[in-house]
């Protein structure tokens, strides 16, 4: 299995979570909403975007000669602060959402030679700047598990 191949099957799954906004497969990083395009960006007219991407891949010989991949995903999200919306909620709850999605007995395995290794992880949300728009940002970790033969 290729990082490519579990990337797809990665973003497929987020695409399939309900009010999830634009999902990306790489992270998409600029210094201006304008000048990026908003469309890529937003959704009913807010920011609202998930990127996706692995922050690490450790891997071990095991005694089949194989060699066992865990990859460490990243799945990043902004969603524009509207105090008076209370976008906090709406957001936490997307959180559980997606989490819930990864964390299904459908989607733990992810094909027939990749799994869901453990449960998925919020490690991370808080408020920050983000293309000169201010947004919540939460970090929803996932690991795969693969093993590879070399063939």
């Amino acid at each position: 299995m290729s990082y490519s191949t579990i990337l797809a099957l990665i973003k497929t799954q987020l695409e399939a979570v309900t009010g999830i906004g634009k999902v990306h497969d790489y992270l998409r990083l600029s210094d201006n909403l304008e000048k990026s395009g908003i469309e890529l960006f937003t959704s009913n007219q807010i920011l609202h975007t998930w990127m996706i991407t692995r922050v690490s891949m450790p891997a071990v010989a095991n005694t089949s000669f194989q060699v066992e991949r865990r990859h460490e995903w990243d799945l990043i999200g902004f969603y524009q602060i509207n105090d008076s919306e209370a976008t906090e909620k709406t957001f936490q709850a997307l959180c559980d959402t997606i989490m819930d999605k990864f964390d299904s007995g459908d989607n733990v395995v992810l094909d027939g030679n990749t799994d869901q290794e453990e449960p998925a992880q919020l490690v991370s949300f808080e408020a920050v700047d983000y293309m000169g728009v201010t947004c919540h940002r939460a970090i929803i970790r996932i690991m795969t598990f693969e093993e590879f033969d070399g063939g």
